[in-house]
């Protein structure tokens, strides 16, 4: 088997006769030009680290924002690049695109961006880090374009805790828009990184967060397990199931690695049996460390998705691709009506909608706008019974919530899905 190939095997909630789940498979391999992104000795990102990836609609390119320096070590800055195809990238010459502001919280590093588009605007969650105690935080700021940046005046937005596994940073944070707000799931360590794990907060503007009372809620792995430390997660929802991709050290800065947790709420987390999923390559430019940096379905097919991932060793980012694979001709026909979540969701520009049909049916799939107003018509035709997929691509539509409504027979069911550009 090839080297850079990764198999694991995730659970779909949908409802079946012989066993109640529908069984995808994701394949992780790694791109044969790795890396795809490298550091150039002599300039001011002649190391890159952990990074950001979102595809721009509008703009019909992939863009990036990552983590560099001039030296392996601080000051860190992020820096800007963009793609047409998500693997030969071109980078924002002038300089980075945020960097330290002295004196301040985020002197020494300014790192692990997380960028958002909302309606046009450009929302990043980043890692800042002081020079004196070495304490992380998380701090917010926007941007019109990608590329001008203003940070927010009530920044850090997320503080270390009281809690002995988050007493020194709370760092890397990953949002998700819902429809109360947004989530943000980010890492915490100890003073003497003894501890660590991955909490979860919530807030209404992306500003003011509250941390849940159950936190952490992925632990850390066991003493000289390879999450013995865990940080710098990265979350995807998978028909209303969260696939949470982390970053695992056995040590501080040794044998990073790259697993995978589910769970059904976002909350309880369930390690995946096959972790790491992805690792280092013997004799590569990757061979002793590697770090998550994003993870975000295919422009072109969102069953597809892209992993980007850094190795601090070398200083260079390379892509991993996964694909999800239904196989439902191993499986019984279903034996209910169901219409499953949207995925991605929240989704730019496509999405897919999954439906089953116990019987022959009169199909009708269309999404409406909030004020009821038809916007697409997906699907108005007879079916026979089975499980099905229909992808709309939402990208003359503004920015939103948008609900979709399946009518089958006597069986009628709406559910909302969020468009954001």
């Amino acid at each position: 088997m090839n080297s850079h190939f990764f198999r694991l095997f995730l659970l779909l909630p949908l409802l079946l006769v012989s066993t109640g789940d529908l069984l995808a498979q994701e394949a992780w391999e790694k791109y044969p030009g790795n890396p795809v992104l490298s550091g150039q000795p002599g300039t001011w990102h002649a190391v890159l680290s952990m990074n950001s990836v979102l595809y721009n609609a509008d703009s019909s390119r992939y863009e990036m924002w990552f983590a560099c320096a001039a030296q392996d070590g601080p000051p860190f800055a992020i820096g800007f690049a963009w793609s047409s195809d998500g693997v030969a990238w071109n980078v924002h010459s002038p300089g980075p695109v945020l960097g330290p502001s002295a004196g301040s919280w985020d002197a020494y590093y300014v790192m692990g961006p997380y960028v958002l588009r909302d309606s046009g605007q450009y929302k990043m969650w980043y890692t800042g880090i002081s020079p004196g105690g070495l304490t992380g935080q998380i701090g917010y700021a926007t941007s019109p374009d990608g590329i001008s940046w203003t940070k927010h005046p009530s920044n850090p937005v997320l503080a270390p805790g009281t809690a002995s596994w988050e007493s020194a940073s709370a760092i890397y944070g990953c949002v998700i828009p819902d429809s109360s707000g947004y989530r943000m799931w980010y890492g915490g360590i100890s003073s003497d990184v003894s501890q660590s794990g991955i909490g979860l907060a919530t807030s209404l503007d992306g500003i003011s967060w509250t941390k849940h009372a159950s936190n952490p809620l992925l632990v850390s792995g066991a003493i000289g397990a390879w999450d013995h430390i865990v940080f710098g997660p990265r979350v995807v929802m998978v028909s209303g199931t969260f696939y949470m991709y982390y970053s695992g050290e056995v040590s501080h800065y040794q044998s990073d690695r790259i697993g995978l947790a589910t769970s059904s709420d976002g909350l309880l987390w369930t390690r995946h049996p096959s972790n790491p999923v992805l690792g280092p390559t013997p004799g590569a430019w990757d061979a002793n460390r590697v770090i998550l940096g994003s993870v975000l379905m295919d422009a072109v097919d969102p069953r597809n998705l892209k992993m980007y991932y850094c190795s601090p060793t070398t200083g260079h980012i390379g892509l991993a691709t996964g694909l999800l694979e239904s196989v439902e001709s191993e499986i019984a026909q279903p034996r209910a009506f169901v219409l499953s979540q949207n995925y991605p969701n929240p989704f730019n520009p496509t999405t897919v909608i999954s439906y089953q049909l116990p019987v022959i049916s009169n199909v009708d799939l269309r999404v409406f706008d909030l004020l009821g107003r038809e916007v697409a018509v997906l699907v108005n035709e007879e079916k026979p019974p089975g499980s099905y997929t229909v992808t709309w691509n939402a990208g003359g539509m503004a920015s939103g919530v948008y609900l979709y409504k399946i009518q089958a027979e006597r069986f009628i069911e709406t559910k909302k899905l969020l468009l954001l550009k």
